[in-house]
């Protein structure tokens, strides 16, 4: 008892779950004025955040910083479209010991089909908490060990997990064949700046409004 108590209190001290504290000066960057000016800023940013928060002591505290927080989103990005059908269609099931996982695609916007994969645990009944899953940057998307082990980890605590595949992930991959532009990040990249030379918020462009219909995600697909 008293080794567990050890080892739960040393892992409490290592671990730091503050979200923001990753940001820190690299020093070793060259001596840009451009990166010195957006670090001071959001310096400034962060610590005024840091301060909100510690302040924040009741649920209605909590609830108004909330509202403050989607109205700044709102301002910055812009409306989100308009909710239109998804109009799912599974298009395979895989039976597994504890899970069962339905391969589908959607239609984020009219036209604009996204694939995922719905993992449903066996053991379930009434109403059951639900998670949308988005992977981070792999080639293969959700289906990448890492994330697999997550997603079936949810699973078994009885989670019902949809994750589907980012723009330029899994099977909505448009630059298979163009060496500059076929890793996830440079996907991002290659569409993204120009929404913002546009002038364009990113709902509008991920949604594909802006760039159409994905090329290499049609209803075929298995």
């Amino acid at each position: 008892m008293l080794l567990l108590c050890g080892a739960a209190s040393t892992l409490s001290a290592q671990d730091n779950l503050l979200v923001f504290d990753y940001w820190k000066y690299h020093a070793g960057t060259p001596s840009v004025s451009l990166y010195k000016h957006l670090y001071s800023h959001a310096s400034e940013q962060l610590e005024e955040r840091r301060g909100a928060v510690e302040k924040l002591q009741t649920k209605a505290d909590w609830q108004r910083r909330q509202a403050w927080v989607k109205a700044q989103l709102a301002e910055a990005m812009g409306p989100f479209p308009a909710k239109t059908p998804l109009n799912p269609v599974v298009t395979g099931t895989l039976d597994r010991e504890k899970c069962t996982v339905e391969k589908l695609y959607f239609e984020s916007r009219p036209g604009y089909f996204v694939t995922a994969a719905l993992f449903l645990p066996k053991n379930r009944s009434g109403k059951v908490p639900a998670i949308l899953y988005c992977s981070g940057h792999s080639p293969v998307g959700f289906r990448a060990d890492v994330y697999q082990h997550t997603i079936l980890n949810y699973v078994e605590k009885g989670f019902i997990v949809l994750a589907f595949d980012p723009i330029g992930q899994g099977e909505r991959r448009d630059y298979r064949d163009v060496a500059d532009k076929s890793a996830p990040t440079k996907e991002h990249s290659y569409a993204g700046v120009p929404s913002f030379i546009a002038g364009l918020p990113p709902p509008t462009t991920s949604s594909g409004m802006v760039f159409g219909p994905s090329t290499t995600c049609s209803a075929d697909r298995k």
